[in-house]
């Protein structure tokens, strides 16, 4: 069976310690969508390392980059030789899946092109060739993993990098063809590194598995949120970060899919624009981002940081089917010495409800959150603890109300970076 990780909010959650930790009761770990737009973080030998494309479960078990996932062969080149300093094996443990997409070079400069000339109104890109990557997918215009083996690979590389540079005439760009040039040479000593690791056909690969009762974890890339769907579009991804994606980025069917675990925030994070109804500012938003590292582990960028927010936790439940839900960095709210919000409702038009749907884009300027206020336990501290019991008593009013109106049990709790810093419930 299927069991997966999701994220219920923007991103930066901690999905990469939770499938970690999990990765022991598994056979598999696969990555079933996006690129190296995201970032997990694993602690290793007391040493923080930060995956992009290959699964968390890397050190712990054989890890699938599957059909879904959009392939940087340079930057996954980088990756892997991080994670055998790490002590990691990806030669025996990573398998690629032989339908995913290549993130060209080209690629990178239209999605910086198309950034740059949507002057105030970028949408926070990471720049990173994705959303230009997709849209070849799509168009069917794209070259996947298996053709590196195939004799006109290059050929199909050239043309799609020649269809590339007309489409960034359309945004003015000016091409460095020297700059090109030595990433081109570096994306195909990339792809020659790469031939050394298992390519599969993940279809086939993950439904045998399957049919022999083993049990696989699987991640995304990023979160709800970021839906091409049912995020806050367009200030979102460009690929589905659901879990009901699974199937059809993986290829098995839907019978197989079984727990999904909603790993969120005790408070929330944003990289990026878009609407944000309850981002803090001054002194508040700034604790919570010194204490919590709130910077990008891909792009570095500061993360605003916000109340919890209800209703779009309870959305996220909704439409992935959580069955259990992970809170992370409890901890942090260690560090505040004032009142602890979250945000219950909004209130539209001075309409009180507890939906988001359409309303957080398009009447962002009209949405006022509604507020219920709990006693911080400053003075105390949750970080470090390993019992529930032992939590301060308004940590476990906190965790308790917010259990109770998801419904849906909360049945770990982060207290620290560490993969043992968890209280199970």
């Amino acid at each position: 069976m299927i069991d997966t990780i999701i994220g219920p909010q923007w991103g930066d959650e901690g999905k990469g310690k939770i499938v970690d930790f999990f990765a022991n009761r598994y056979d598999l770990g696969v990555r079933y969508q996006g690129g190296n737009n995201a970032g997990h973080s694993l602690v290793v030998g007391g040493k923080t390392i930060v995956l992009h494309t290959v699964p968390s479960t890397i050190f712990t078990l054989p890890s699938l980059i599957g059909d879904g996932v959009v392939i940087n062969p340079i930057d996954l080149k980088k990756e892997i030789e991080n994670i055998i300093s790490f002590g990691g094996n990806p030669k025996e443990n990573l398998l690629i899946g032989n339908r995913a997409h290549l993130i060209l070079p080209t690629h990178i400069l239209l999605d910086k092109a198309k950034e740059m000339a949507k002057g105030g109104g970028k949408i926070g890109s990471t720049q990173k060739g994705i959303s230009p990557v997709y849209t070849d997918r799509t168009a069917r215009d794209g070259v996947t993993t298996g053709q590196i083996f195939t004799p006109d690979f290059k050929e199909k590389v050239e043309a799609l990098m020649e269809l590339n540079k007309k489409q960034l005439g359309i945004y003015s760009y000016e091409l460095d063809e020297k700059e090109l040039s030595n990433e081109i040479e570096n994306f195909y000593s990339a792809i020659e590194y790469l031939k050394q690791f298992k390519f599969v056909s993940c279809a086939y690969y993950v439904n045998d598995l399957l049919k022999e009762n083993k049990n696989i974890i699987a991640e995304g890339a990023q979160a709800t949120m970021l839906d091409l769907s049912f995020g806050c579009y367009p200030f979102v991804t460009s690929s589905r970060t659901l879990a009901t994606a699974i199937p059809s980025e993986l290829g098995v069917p839907t019978k197989y899919l079984r727990n999904v675990i909603g790993v969120f925030k005790a408070y929330l994070t944003k990289v990026g624009a878009g609407p944000f109804p309850t981002k803090l500012d001054g002194d508040v938003a700034k604790k919570l981002q010194d204490a919590g590292h709130e910077f990008g582990s891909t792009t570095g960028r500061p993360r605003d940081t916000g109340w919890l927010d209800l209703p779009l936790l309870k959305y996220a439940v909704m439409i992935n089917g959580i069955t259990e839900l992970v809170m992370t960095k409890l901890d942090i709210y260690d560090v505040l010495d004032c009142d602890i919000e979250i945000c219950t409702h909004y209130k539209v038009n001075g309409v009180e409800t507890d939906k988001i749907d359409f309303n957080l884009v398009n009447e962002i300027g009209n949405i006022e959150p509604v507020y219920k206020s709990f006693k911080s336990w400053h003075g105390e501290k949750s970080e470090g603890v390993r019992d529930f019991n032992d939590l301060p008593q308004a940590a476990k009013d906190y965790i308790d109300y917010i259990e109770k109106e998801v419904g849906v049990p909360i049945s770990i709790i982060s207290v620290g970076p560490g993969k043992d810093d968890l209280i199970i419930k």
